[in-house]
């Protein structure tokens, strides 16, 4: 009768702990169920709690028998430190049960507080959840000396086994939930429509997010497959149906496409849809889940980034095109004006030099002119040709000092005043990566400034430092310098400082030279003073 009355309370404890609801509920019941069917005085579960690293034991649930004093308040039993029994935790942290009469325990203080509460026979089975000691139940007799059976002890070591899966499996559901919560919280902040659908039964669930999409209020509309399909764009039907049969029969590995739905009050607006199907083990889909995003703006923006890159293409296009056509055409006939001065001067000579010696001032002026408008025709035939994309960068090992040389013989050895640059070298020679042409176009503008804006002064020099990462070039020269207050101006298009009015340029080299170093991963800075020069440093990497 009595291993009757044990598995009676043993399977009442185990469907109280699967069917109700309320875990303290659950247990309180299974702990009364146990009780009494088993026949003992008293059952309860102490809970092992965690504070600031060190283990506390206190009694959370009790059961007893008429007649038995009540423990489930007792102060000394609450908040107990596990080092009061620390032959009890190791047994119990090892997973193992304790039975036995207080009578043969010896631990003193184990068996005084047992005998405080006219407690003679005691078990403790363990309570494991999630990997590690939850607690422990235990079961008292108060008036007999009981010699528990091995059956007994096993049988009743399951139910505590199954406290621990009821355990166990509320934190797995309220992690779970936990986590569904911050999951509806982030689709919800990030503006997202969920979506399911049931491909044997058509069935199809949208949430109010879709729905506030087309244009209706939660409960104006249902929420149907082919209820949303009719609101898909016409032209945009077709290649959604097919994405959608070439996912479903493994031809694509994700489901994803944008289209237009016609809204409730007609306006169009552009859907991403995402989805991911569950198979059965065939392979045959039983259930599509995904989000809808509404990208309307962005794919409006998209595309208005796409008219305004076109309409810049072609502007840049048109503008090449120009600068090229001009550049030529105005070449042409300052050549023939150049010649022509020549002619003139050589004429002159010939009938009279009086009138050559006083004409000559005139046709220097003519040719130092066209000689401005040349100059000017190149930079900006150079500088259309960069910004339309139309040069391209060629890297190639060079010898930065080389390179100098060769544009200081090439371009600058010849000068009317008999001036001649000046180049020093420091530090070990290394190669660099550079285009040869965009680099000494760069170079000899910086050069050819130098010389240009320093007449009647000492000749500029050139400083070529290698270090252990990086070059750097320094372009001195002594000349009329750059007015404090306008060198901020100094890389702007078509600046021309305010005393350098009579001297031929542009405003266009140093952006040209600007461009073109900081196009090779360098850089170029300067330092001037009025009417003591100026000294340009291009820093050129050499990787």
């Amino acid at each position: 009768m009595k291993r009757a009355n044990i598995l009676t309370g043993i399977s009442s404890a185990t469907r109280f702990l699967l069917d109700e609801n309320n875990q303290a509920q659950a247990i309180q019941k299974a702990v009364a169920a146990l009780g009494s069917g088993v026949g003992v005085d008293r059952c309860y579960i102490f809970q092992i709690e965690r504070n600031q690293g060190k283990r506390f034991i206190s009694q959370r649930f009790e059961w007893v028998k008429d007649e038995v004093s009540v423990q489930i308040n007792n102060p000394r039993l609450q908040l107990m430190p596990e080092e009061m029994f620390p032959w009890l935790m190791v047994k119990l942290d090892a997973d193992e049960i304790l039975y036995g009469l207080v009578s043969e325990s010896e631990d003193p203080e184990f068996k005084e507080g047992m005998e405080e509460q006219d407690i003679k026979t005691y078990l403790f089975t363990p309570i494991q959840a999630d990997g590690e000691l939850w607690g422990f139940i235990g079961y008292d007799d108060c008036e007999d000396e009981r010699r528990w059976l091995q059956e007994e002890v096993e049988a009743l070591a399951t139910v505590a086994k199954n406290i621990g899966i009821r355990l166990s499996w509320d934190r797995t559901k309220a992690r779970l939930e936990e986590r569904n919560e911050m999951f509806e919280l982030a689709v919800e902040g990030a503006n997202l429509g969920k979506w399911e659908w049931n491909p044997a039964t058509n069935d199809a669930h949208l949430s109010d997010r879709i729905k506030a999409i087309l244009g209706y209020k939660p409960n104006e509309i249902g929420s149907s497959y082919d209820l949303w399909f009719r609101h898909i764009h016409p032209d945009d039907t077709a290649r959604v149906q097919q994405t959608l049969e070439d996912y479903l029969s493994f031809k694509i590995t994700s489901y994803e496409v944008a289209y237009r739905i016609i809204t409730k009050d007609g306006s169009m607006r552009w859907l991403q849809s995402n989805g991911m199907a569950k198979r059965n083990p065939s392979g045959e889909c039983i259930l599509m889940t995904g989000f809808i995003n509404d990208i309307t703006e962005r794919t409006l923006a998209e595309e208005a980034r796409e008219q305004a890159l076109q309409r810049a293409l072609e502007l840049s296009e048109l503008k090449s095109n120009f600068v090229s056509m001009a550049s030529h055409q105005f070449r042409t006939p300052l050549t023939v004006i150049y010649s022509n001065v020549e002619l003139l001067e050589m004429g002159l000579v010939r009938e009279s030099a009086e009138i050559a010696a006083r004409l000559s001032k005139s046709t220097q002026r003519i040719k130092d002119e066209v000689d401005r408008m040349t100059e000017l025709m190149n930079n900006i035939l150079t500088f259309g040709r960069y910004e339309a994309g139309l040069m391209t960068i060629r890297m190639e090992p060079l010898a930065l000092d080389e390179l100098i040389e060769k544009i200081n013989t090439q371009y600058f050895s010849q000068e009317s005043d008999g001036r001649k640059i000046q180049t020093k070298v420091y530090g070990e020679r290394h190669t660099i990566m550079a285009d040869s042409m965009l680099l000494s176009h760069a170079l000899s503008n910086l050069m050819s400034n130098a010389l240009k804006y320093s007449k009647g002064r000492p000749a500029p020099l050139i400083e070529i430092s290698y270090g252990q990462e990086e070059v750097q070039v320094n372009i001195r020269d002594y000349g009329i310098g750059i007015p404090e207050k306008e060198q901020v101006n100094a890389f702007n298009s078509f600046f021309r400082a305010s005393n350098a009015s009579t001297i031929v340029g542009t405003g266009l080299g140093l952006p040209i030279v600007k461009e073109f170093i900081e196009r090779h991963g360098g850089r170029v800075e300067f330092e001037s003073e009025e009417n003591v020069g100026s000294k340009f440093c291009v820093t050129l990497k050499y990787e």
